[in-house]
């Protein structure tokens, strides 16, 4: 889709050792164990499966399902196609991770279930479709933010007075690193979710500004999320989702501006067409490219540095420290 490649997008080659990091490693010390975490979002169900070692994430292996559970037509209720949908992801997922060998495991469930009122009929749904899963964790909103941050942080390597912004589907989050932990603040306003009420882009960032006004400014911004990678991809001209050409890529607040308005001169069913990458998430791009700008503004960020890592990594990342690895 080169309609939508802006110049100036580039990789600031500050990736972490994700991808290189059994190389860092003495060969002696190159022990290694598998972990497994499931994210419920409000658009999608993602696994990952992590290989880790010496502390770090060497090999991984992500797969994810368009669920659309925050998309139901009634406020505060998930709908029951969706509920079916994710629960049928999360048992497929366990097979996986059974043929993985992973020796442990998570289920994360976010903003969209949080603040659901039927939440327990998914949870049910969940036990039924997959009785050998473990619980699912129903996490806070800061909660949420600190996986996010510390996630993000083990896939890249940046400096900490950087912080992180998480756009989701339900909620978005904006984390510092203060007094030596994330500390980290989740509004409720996301690419879905903002479709689905139908606010304007006043209202949405009348939202966004209420929550993290006085938070904090830095001209660079740690970026996580589906907003932000697809958009990645979009400026590079991808066609298909490649974590290691998006880690470290640096988007510009022009870039992400000319992006959103190429964008925004499509009907919003013809934005799925654009590119493969847009296929289940062009519904809700331009949702979640204004909630990035209005955070960027409100930070006084210029630049977006882009990471595939997040609450994913998080979750994998404690497991490891709960085993007592040394990690981040």
């Amino acid at each position: 889709m080169t309609v939508l490649q802006t110049g100036g997008e580039t990789a600031v080659g500050m990736a972490c050792g994700v991808m290189k990091a059994m190389k860092n490693i003495p060969e002696g010390e190159r022990q290694t164990a598998r972990y497994a975490a499931i994210d419920i979002g409000s658009n999608t169900v993602q696994l990952l499966l992590a290989e880790v070692c010496g502390g770090r994430i060497v090999e991984r292996q992500n797969e994810i399902r368009t669920t659309r559970l925050g998309a139901g037509n009634a406020p505060g209720l998930l709908s029951v196609t969706a509920i079916r949908l994710t629960a049928q992801a999360v048992a497929e997922y366990m097979e996986k991770i059974r043929q993985y060998g992973a020796s442990r495991t998570r289920i994360i469930a976010t903003s969209a279930v949080r603040d659901a009122a039927n939440r327990e009929l998914l949870l049910s749904e969940i036990r039924l479709a997959a009785p050998e899963a473990p619980a699912v964790e129903v996490v806070s909103g800061k909660q949420e933010a600190a996986l996010s941050f510390r996630g993000a942080h083990a896939s890249l390597e940046f400096p900490l007075e950087w912080p992180v912004v998480d756009v989701g589907g339900a909620s978005s989050e904006l984390i510092f690193w203060q007094n030596g932990q994330a500390d980290g603040v989740s509004a409720d306003v996301g690419a879905v979710r903002v479709m689905r009420s139908g606010w304007s882009r006043a209202e949405t960032a009348q939202r966004l500004h209420a929550v993290f006004d006085g938070r904090g400014k830095s001209p660079v911004v740690i970026g996580v999320g589906g907003t932000i990678t697809t958009a990645a991809g979009l400026l590079q001209g991808l066609t298909a989702y490649d974590r290691a050409r998006i880690e470290g890529q640096e988007l510009s607040l022009d870039g992400l501006a000319s992006l959103l308005q190429q964008l925004t001169a499509h009907p919003r069913a013809a934005r799925c067409s654009l590119s493969p990458l847009l296929e289940k998430r062009g519904e809700i791009i331009v949702e979640g490219l204004w909630i990035w700008l209005t955070i960027l503004a409100i930070v006084g960020a210029e630049r977006v540095v882009v990471t595939g890592g997040g609450l994913l990594d998080g979750a994998v990342m404690e497991l490891v420290t709960t085993d007592n690895c040394v990690v981040f």
